[in-house]
């Protein structure tokens, strides 16, 4: 390939991101970056290609630089003049070098997506412009299906990624995820609600979560709304699924209508005169229904909740049941269940209290209350479950939201006086809760400021 006429790729290290970060061998999941560069080639050629100018690529192999032998990448790609996500044949090979030359013909305005169907287990990064091409035919209702689901799920999912172990900007992050209102797919809005999950547990406890509510609220409504609760005869597994994963979405952000539905759902329940035999709940809402009535209830929903679990013979409602009573905001009630949890005659199996504490940890209001019980009842805990392996997911489970440098400093004073014996996992915890306040101190007030920029009617460009 000619040097003038082509683009460049070459593999550079890039790493930051703290203890989020994995590395390419270790997780076997690299990071190819894409970098456009202008190039004008002779007069002759500037004159006569003056409207067509040249684009020159620069591939990144994010591979550590002490590293080898670097892995080969396969490269398939296309452009916003071919579209052609069907051949997924690599176009070239990155063969283990640092830097690679390939001429990939691309005119100065078109988007180019690189790792067709995403074949190949790397990500990829882009260039800012590149980005911004991306996201301007997402962003476009009548154009964003140009772009294969596989593809604008992948887009999705990089993007978010790369900008959580720091390589790409926030910013444009969740601007590639603004597309979603219109997106009707099941793949691209999996990858979305995946990628969206840690701001949403980083952001619960804080001040502008509100904001984030709304703005995952406004992708999501329509979508609901068109899937409806109630799945036809002929529905296909991904479609019934889509809308299991929406209106879980949307009742875990308080969507008003989804929150009446539900309650409706489960207080019809409750007045079943038998309802351990009879429940016209469909199995799949289950989990979402179930949650919703003990959390709007009182103890009278918790209640009825529990007395479902005792009664239960099938696992899968047993486990389920375990799960959502930990939904509940009344904090005497979450305090019962894990009193309970280490009570032999109370029904709950030692191996099942993991799930207790998780149920407990898995809300904003929970997780104090379950971090909380567990430094004050340790010595208790350890004696009841027996289990190093219980005892390190139960440690995992209840400090999954800290990311607040006191809450790292009580969750460190806690593990050096009280977890010797549970060795590495512990450490673990404690490495994962200080990339928490890491990628709060990074992330945060750009975070905040885009979804407030978000609500202004020019939006979050």
């Amino acid at each position: 390939m000619g040097s003038r006429k082509s683009g460049r790729c070459r593999e550079e290290n890039h790493r930051g991101g703290g203890e989020i970060e994995t590395s390419y061998r270790k997780e076997r999941h690299g990071v190819t970056g894409c970098v456009r560069e202008r190039e004008r080639e002779t007069e002759r050629e500037r004159e006569r290609e003056r409207e067509h100018e040249r684009e020159r690529f620069v591939l990144l192999n994010d591979t550590k630089s002490n590293e080898k032998p670097l892995w080969w990448i396969p490269i398939s790609y296309t452009t916003a003049g071919e579209r052609n996500f069907t051949s997924t044949r690599p176009g070239l090979w990155m063969r283990g070098v640092r830097s690679y030359v390939a001429d990939l013909k691309l005119g100065a305005d078109q988007w180019l997506v690189v790792n067709i169907q995403q074949t190949g287990f790397y990500r990829v990064n882009y260039d800012e412009k590149n980005w911004k091409l991306l996201i301007g035919v997402l962003e476009d209702p009548s154009r964003f299906e140009q772009i294969h689901p596989i593809n604008r799920a992948q887009i999705v999912d990089d993007a978010m990624n790369l900008a959580l172990t720091g390589r790409l900007d926030y910013w444009i992050a969740l601007n590639v995820t603004s597309y979603l209102v219109h997106e009707r797919s099941y793949v691209p809005w999996k990858a979305g609600l995946v990628a969206l999950g840690y701001i949403d547990t980083m952001l619960s406890k804080g001040a502008y979560y509100l904001e984030y509510k709304s703005y995952v609220l406004r992708l999501v409504q329509q979508a609901v709304s068109e899937l409806g609760w109630s799945g036809r005869a002929d529905e296909s597994v991904v479609r019934a699924q889509h809308r299991v994963d929406l209106v879980s979405t949307a009742c875990h952000l308080e969507h008003k209508a989804c929150l009446e539905h539900a309650v409706r759902l489960y207080t019809n329940w409750m007045l079943t005169p038998n309802p351990d035999t009879f429940n016209e709940i469909e199995a799949d809402i289950r989990s979402t229904v179930y949650c919703v009535g003990v959390q709007a209830g009182g103890a009278r929903e918790w209640q009825f909740a529990w007395d479902r679990f005792r009664a239960a013979s099938a696992p899968s409602e047993r486990e389920l049941l375990l799960s959502v009573l930990g939904c509940t905001r009344a904090p005497h009630l979450l305090y019962r269940y894990l009193e309970w949890s280490l009570r032999n005659d109370s029904g709950i199996r030692k191996q099942d209290s993991v799930r207790v504490f998780s149920a407990v940890a898995s809300s904003a209001i929970g997780q104090p209350i379950a971090f909380s019980f567990v430094r004050a009842n340790w010595d208790r805990i350890k004696q009841y479950v027996g289990s190093v392996s219980t005892l390190n997911s139960i440690i995992k489970v209840v400090t999954k939201r800290l990311n607040q440098p006191h809450e790292y400093e009580e969750l460190k004073k806690f593990v050096t006086e009280n977890c010797s014996e549970l060795g590495r996992p512990a450490q673990q915890v404690l490495e994962r809760t200080a990339a928490n306040v890491q990628w709060m101190q990074r992330n945060y007030d750009t975070i905040v400021q885009w979804l407030r920029n978000a609500e202004t009617p020019s939006g979050a460009a």
